[in-house]
């Protein structure tokens, strides 16, 4: 029985060919893009096509960062504004918040370190006009978060989660609710070669189609 959600997926470098209207067709209404990685200034080259692609077919569309926990958190900040900025048309605003994907292992960098750095990074993206108004989309895991310690303070954040055993997915400590559920790695969408990441949105697509909104005027 198909899913009556709203459907979406993610897509990054590792699916350089797409069929934007067979994705369309086959009812997936809205996607993420990785625009960038760490600070790798060659990370992501096929974002612009995704962005563009996915426009034209009609996608609501979001881009997303990787967070790299020792890169230089204002580094990756501009990386990524600099990616969306060369790929959004003039005067284009109607996409949805920015998303930081949190779940690199810290290595040897210490957990306050590693929020701190996204916080930063956050506040980086928010101040810039291109996000402005947009509170910022923070995917992870409840695990991976739990190893963060379950910093306090994101939870006014949107949250994308992460979950492939459960459905309801398992939430982060300091969310009472998710926006978008990664519930899949192994999907199949007509128009992408191979495995492609499941999502769904937690809402109507009305509601999604709002979060392409800035919030302030």
């Amino acid at each position: 029985m198909p899913d009556a959600r709203v459907s979406g997926l993610d897509v990054s470098k590792f699916q350089p060919d797409v069929d934007w209207a067979k994705v369309k067709a086959a009812g997936m209404q809205f996607v993420f893009a990785r625009a960038s990685y760490g600070t790798g200034a060659a990370t992501e080259p096929t974002f612009k096509s995704h962005w563009q692609g996915a426009k034209a077919a009609g996608l609501i569309r979001g881009a997303y960062h990787f967070f790299v926990p020792a890169d230089d958190a204002g580094a990756q900040a501009r990386l990524f504004l600099s990616q969306v900025r060369g790929a959004i048309a003039p005067d284009e605003n109607a996409y949805l918040p920015a998303v930081i994907d949190v779940e690199m292992q810290p290595g040897s960098v210490s957990a306050a370190n590693y929020v701190a750095g996204v916080r930063a990074w956050i506040a980086a993206v928010e101040a810039d006009p291109l996000f402005a108004g947009r509170k910022t989309i923070i995917y992870t895991t409840a695990s991976f978060w739990a190893t963060l310690g379950n910093p306090a303070g994101f939870g006014d954040h949107p949250l994308w989660v992460a979950d492939y055993s459960r459905d309801p997915p398992r939430l982060p400590q300091g969310w009472t609710s998710y926006a978008f559920f990664q519930k899949s790695q192994d999907g199949t969408v007509d128009g992408i070669a191979g495995k492609i990441d499941v999502d769904f949105f937690n809402g109507d697509i009305d509601v999604l189609t709002a979060m392409t909104a800035a919030l302030t005027a």
